[in-house]
């Protein structure tokens, strides 16, 4: 019996390799599923404080099914209780909703680590949204303020922009005489944009219930091309959408530019 040595060696060096590399450790559990896209869970107290935007991966029996964000992180009652938008299902997903046995363990994505694309979920689309208005509820210590954009895929598939208009803080008592606060957030419609003309068509209908909201950022919108005859004076705050003139309008008649949100007082 002739023993290619080499081959040998290696096949033992990937065995004791897969054996030795540590599996990331599980950083908590889902609890339930609170709607299709939003999921409860508990995580583990020596997690740092500021975990919101974290990303992670939704594995069962070692099988991955998909890929969350935290949007939320609070201690309820004793326990450290996170709200998870659901980014991506794999096509096991259905066995969150399985009555097996077997926890469904949630561990950190690094940075760059997922393939999906570049969204910046934080919350989902809430009761009081209307045509006109988009309301969602956000932690406290995210990072919003008057006038920033926000974009919610709505049932075209398109994506339906708005602008931040208020903020109010909101609190729900829970078990045990605990309470939870949140920022109750609206924001009006810009509405889709319409890279061709530059310029923004109305969403027609309400902001599909749960539905992801996500920060705008530069790569949120498609690349355009100013309308000859018009002049850049401005952009929609913290984005990169135009704010634009025809010269010969503005020079011919008296005109203002003022916000698709803006009401006198």
């Amino acid at each position: 019996m002739i023993i290619n040595l080499p081959v040998v060696s290696q096949a033992i060096e990937e065995f004791l390799t897969r054996r030795t590399t540590p599996t990331p450790a599980a950083i908590g559990v889902i609890l339930r599923l609170v709607n299709p896209r939003i999921a409860e869970a508990k995580l583990s107290a020596e997690l740092p404080v500021k975990i919101v935007g974290r990303r992670l991966q939704i594995t069962k029996d070692r099988t991955v099914i998909g890929n969350a964000v935290i949007i939320d992180d609070r201690l309820v009652a004793g326990q450290r209780i996170g709200r998870l938008a659901i980014t991506k299902m794999e096509d096991r997903w259905s066995v969150v909703s399985n009555d097996s046995s077997g926890a469904i363990n949630l561990t950190l994505l690094d940075s760059g680590a997922s393939d999906e694309p570049v969204e910046i979920p934080v919350s989902v689309a809430d009761v009081g949204s209307e045509i006109g208005k988009l309301v969602f509820h956000v932690h406290p210590d995210l990072n919003l303020q008057s006038g920033e954009v926000v974009w919610i895929k709505i049932s075209t598939g398109a994506k339906g922009f708005y602008q931040v208009v208020s903020g109010q803080v909101f609190q729900v008592n829970v078990a045990e005489g605990n309470c939870v606060q949140s920022v109750r957030v609206s924001a009006g419609q810009l509405g889709i944009w319409d890279a061709k003309a530059c310029r923004f068509e109305t969403v027609t209908w309400v902001p599909p219930a749960g539905e992801l909201v996500n920060k705008a950022d530069s790569g949120s919108m498609e690349n355009y091309e100013i309308p000859d005859g018009h002049v850049v004076v401005g952009r929609v705050p913290n984005s990169d959408f135009p704010v634009h003139i025809n010269i010969e309008e503005a020079v011919t008649h008296n005109s203002i530019v003022l916000p698709k949100n803006w009401t006198a007082i």
